[in-house]
């Protein structure tokens, strides 16, 4: 077996470094995640490649990485740094900010000197992703250990040497009376436990979980075969600190005895973000309920008490004093629409997407349809075949909805209005445009474009509330997609943006 290859495209974010910090080794997905390519950065000084941070905190939570490398080639021990704030930049040129949690775990040679430092990142920008990835990472860990299986047959001592290589925990239990027979590295550092403490007793004698169902457990991971059980649990460290973890456990056949193999993966901190999240999205229901309710009532009054004056004092007011009472009733009716356009906003972030496949040619003549229900323009509105696309149509409906509207809108003021929509296939990307020949924009402010009530223009010039683009923007990204714009003063503009093709 190629165990380079293996672990080259092994799915998590580490470098394999030398004592003396020179990069020996790398992951795909670091050199992904990083920008980079291996042999840019091979048998470089890691700090020739990446510069550190230069603030640092404490030993026991550095955010400084030299210093974690340190401590870990002083004490020979794993070390967690303290979340690291390091910008990506995208291939359009453009930095994204971004957090890592590093993991610095050394490798000993036979005589315990550290032969290898593993630098691992795990990147927790994202905790909305968190359900996403934490999927993706069941399917890779299921891959990995159909391929340790192979290995165990193939070879033990190679077996054994790529789980203790690895940052996600694994153990080896016998069937008959649950006692360990291996533990990795990974384990001696989520458990705080070293491996001579450890095999021989079970996972009840350490104190980690109580066993008293394990009949059950053991009947009931033998009835699902080769599928594996999957389960949640809260154990226990020897610090006591309750670790969240995903068990995958699944029957395998090790010196012709029956043993279980079970990987482990934290899920401490996403189960806490994960209920921050849950929380957040209370207080933003509590918030549009307020929105809806409590701000509704006194608008209504406003207006209503405009008509009023309208209709009973008119004769009595004067030019000015019927201009700004109109000018009031006018604005208590915009900021009603504007109350609409930010509750449907922040219900969006709320929507499960219901994906199937659609046909964006359909998506757009609906889009059409409502537009024609509510808007008289003159613009020619010209479709190409578009390439379709799994989605939520109903949600790519309102894009195209806001998207066409806003190209008629900005193309009003043109003698011949044209509004042209196309769709391209690039690798496993379907790029969708809406172009128009109408006011454009100063390319100077297109970041403004798509955040909640920025426009470029004034509502003396182009009615509109500042949300539709932002829909726009968050209907997309949710779909896994991008979204940008160019467009130039007098000369028009094009919204694109971009779905997996998958």
């Amino acid at each position: 077996m190629d165990y380079k290859s293996l672990f080259e495209t092994a799915p998590d974010l580490y470098l394999v470094l030398s004592p003396d910090l020179t990069i020996i080794g790398a992951s795909d997905a670091y050199l992904q995640a990083t920008l980079t390519r291996r042999e840019e950065i091979m048998d470089r000084g890691l700090f020739d490649v990446f510069p550190d941070n230069p603030e640092d905190h404490s030993a026991d939570g550095a955010a400084n990485l030299n210093t974690s490398l340190t401590i870990v080639l002083q004490t020979k021990a794993a070390h967690v740094m303290a979340i690291q704030k390091y910008d990506i930049r995208r291939p359009d040129g453009v930095f994204e900010e971004r957090y890592w949690r590093p993991l610095n775990t050394p490798v000993l040679d036979a005589k315990n000197e550290v032969q290898y430092i593993i630098h691992k990142v795990e990147d927790v920008t994202e905790s909305s992703l968190a359900q996403k990835r934490f999927a993706e990472d069941i399917r890779r860990q299921e891959q990995l250990q159909s391929e340790l299986e192979q290995t165990v047959r193939d070879s033990d001592d190679r077996f054994y040497h790529i789980l203790n290589l690895s940052p996600v925990v694994f153990i080896i239990t016998n069937v008959a009376d649950g006692k360990l027979q291996y533990v990795n590295k990974a384990f001696e550092t989520l458990f705080l436990l070293k491996s001579i403490e450890v095999v021989g007793k079970t996972l009840s004698d350490l104190g980690i979980t109580d066993e008293t169902n394990r009949d059950n457990h053991v009947k009931y991971v033998k009835e699902q075969g080769a599928h594996g059980v999957e389960a949640e649990q809260d154990l226990r460290a020897a610090d006591g600190m309750i670790k969240k973890v995903l068990t995958t456990a699944e029957l395998i056949i090790i010196d012709g005895k029956e043993c279980f193999i079970k990987v482990m993966i934290d899920i401490t901190e996403r189960t806490r973000q994960q209920y921050a999240i849950l929380q957040l999205n209370k207080e933003l229901e509590a918030f549009s309920y307020s929105v809806s309710h409590d701000l509704r009532a006194p608008l209504r009054a406003v207006t209503g008490f405009a008509r009023m004056l309208d209709e009973d004092y008119s004769n009595i007011l004067d030019a000015e004093g019927r201009r700004l009472l109109h000018t009031i009733s006018d604005n208590a009716v915009k900021m009603g629409r504007l109350i609409d356009e930010l509750l449907r906003f922040s219900k969006l972030g709320r929507k499960e997407l219901v994906v199937r496949d659609t046909d964006m040619n359909a998506v757009v003549a609906e889009a059409i349809r409502e537009i024609n229900k509510s808007v008289v323009y003159q613009a020619e509105i010209k479709c190409d075949h578009l390439h379709q696309v799994k989605s939520d149509p109903a949600l790519m409906a309102q894009v195209m909805i806001n998207l066409i509207g806003n190209a008629i809108k900005y193309s009003s003021k043109k003698e011949h209005a044209t509004v042209e929509i196309k769709s391209q296939l690039e690798g496993n990307t379907v790029i969708f445009s809406v172009k128009d020949n109408g006011a454009g924009f100063d390319m100077r402010y297109v970041d403004k474009l798509f955040g909640v009530f920025q426009r470029l223009h004034t509502t003396d010039e182009f009615d509109g509330s500042g949300v539709g683009l932002a829909i726009v923007h968050r209907i997309v990204t949710s779909h896994g997609g991008k979204v940008w714009a160019e467009g130039k003063v007098g000369e028009g503009a094009t919204i694109y943006f971009s779905l997996p093709n998958n």
